[in-house]
C-alpha cells in the first residue's frame, strides 16, 4: 500500500492539532498592531452561562479551552484563564497577558433564581469566517461596590474575542453609563469608592493591552480615547472614553491576517446534521478533531470509515475538522 504523502501545509497544521491541552511551542514572537474601527455588534444566540458554572460566584475565575491552538507572542496556547475584571492568563503562574477592558471587577445582578439570567458572564466556541474563536461575553454587566447602583442603571456590554490565527478583538455592545460619577470621559474609570463617595485622585480602569506572557515589558497598548488613541508599548494603557455600540479594538499579529488561517481552509460537509446515532465522512483517512461547545475535545485521530458514532456523545453542539492531503476543513454539527 502506498502511504500518503500530505503537503508541508498539512503536516504543520496537524502537528498543532496533535498538541495536547496546556502545552506550548516556542516560535519567533510576531509583533502586534492595534485597529479601532466601527463595525456591529452581536450577541450570542448559542452560549454557556459562568454565573450557572460558577454557582453565582461575583469573584470568578475561569479555565476555559480554547478548542485550537492559539499563537501568542513566542508561544501557543490551547487554554485561556479569564476572570470578571477582564484580565486574562495562559500560564499556571498567573501572567499579565491580557488586559482587555481590566480594572473593575466586571459582576452580575444578584442571584434570583434565574437560570437563564439577562445579566451575566458567557461564552461560547465561534466560527467566523472560516475562523475558530472563543467569544467571552460581559452581558449587562455591572460595577462592583457602585455606590450608585439603587439609582443609576449602570451596565455594559462587550465580547472578548480569541481568533486562531492569534487576533484577539473587543467588542462593544450597549453601555448605559452617562451620568454615573464613577465613569468620567476622557479619564475613565475611578478606583476607590468610600462611604463620603469616590475618589477621584485615581483612575484605574479600563486598561486595553495584551502582554508577552513571559515578559510583560514586551506589550503594546490603547492608550486615550476609542477614536483618539496613542499606541503604548506598556501593559498599562487606558481606554479614557469608552466606545459606542458595534465599535472593535482589535489586536493584529502583525504576521497574520485577519479574514483567512495561514493555511487552506474548507468547510466540513456533514450529513446529517442534526444527528442521533452517526455522521458522514467524505474523506475516510483523515485526521479529525471533535470539541464540544465547551471546549472539551472528545475525539481525536485518524478515521479510517465513511461513517462516524457519535452515539455516546451528550446532546448539544461540536465543533469539527478534519486535515487530509486535501487541505484542513472546519464545520460544526448538532447531535440530538
Amino acid at each position: 500500500m502506498t502511504p500518503k504523502i500530505y503537503p508541508v501545509k498539512a503536516i504543520l497544521v496537524f502537528c498543532i492539532l496533535s498538541i495536547l491541552c496546556n502545552t506550548e511551542i516556542k516560535a519567533q514572537s510576531p509583533g502586534y498592531t492595534i485597529e479601532s474601527y466601527q463595525d456591529t455588534y452581536s450577541e450570542l444566540q448559542e452560549y454557556q452561562s459562568i454565573a450557572l458554572l460558577t454557582e453565582w460566584n461575583p469573584l470568578w475565575s475561569y479555565e476555559f479551552q480554547l478548542n485550537f491552538s492559539f499563537p501568542f507572542f513566542d508561544s501557543i496556547y490551547t487554554r485561556l484563564f479569564f476572570d470578571r475584571s477582564g484580565w486574562g492568563y495562559f500560564t499556571e503562574d498567573q501572567d499579565l497577558s491580557l488586559f482587555l477592558m481590566e480594572g473593575w471587577s466586571w459582576t452580575y445582578d444578584p442571584y434570583m433564581g434565574n437560570n437563564n439570567p439577562d445579566s451575566d458572564a458567557r461564552f461560547a466556541h465561534v466560527i467566523s469566517n472560516e475562523l475558530q474563536a472563543l467569544v467571552i461575553q460581559f452581558t449587562k454587566a455591572r460595577i462592583f461596590a457602585d455606590l450608585y447602583e439603587d439609582s443609576l442603571d449602570t451596565y455594559l456590554n462587550f465580547q472578548v474575542w480569541l481568533f486562531e490565527n492569534g487576533v484577539i478583538e473587543v467588542r462593544f455592545g450597549e453601555t448605559h453609563i452617562d451620568g454615573n460619577p464613577i465613569y468620567r470621559p476622557g479619564k475613565g474609570f475611578f478606583c476607590f469608592t468610600t462611604d463620603e463617595g469616590i475618589d477621584t485622585n485615581d483612575i484605574c480602569a479600563p486598561r486595553m493591552s495584551i502582554a508577552n506572557p513571559f515578559d510583560e515589558s514586551d506589550a503594546i497598548g490603547l492608550q486615550g480615547s476609542y477614536n483618539d488613541y496613542e499606541v503604548t508599548g506598556t501593559l498599562y494603557s487606558r481606554l479614557t472614553v469608552m466606545p459606542p455600540h458595534g465599535w472593535v479594538i482589535r489586536f493584529k499579529p502583525k504576521t497574520v491576517g485577519t479574514s483567512e488561517p495561514d493555511y487552506e481552509s474548507n468547510e466540513v460537509s456533514i450529513s446529517p446534521n442534526p444527528a442521533s446515532s452517526f455522521i458522514n465522512l467524505t474523506e475516510p483517512g483523515s485526521y479529525i478533531n471533535i470539541c464540544s461547545l465547551s471546549g472539551q475535545i472528545v475525539y481525536q485521530g485518524i478515521v479510517n470509515e465513511t461513517k462516524f458514532d457519535i452515539s455516546t456523545f451528550p446532546q448539544g453542539v461540536y465543533f469539527i475538522r478534519t486535515l487530509s492531503d486535501k487541505g484542513a476543513s472546519i464545520g460544526k454539527f448538532i447531535k440530538i
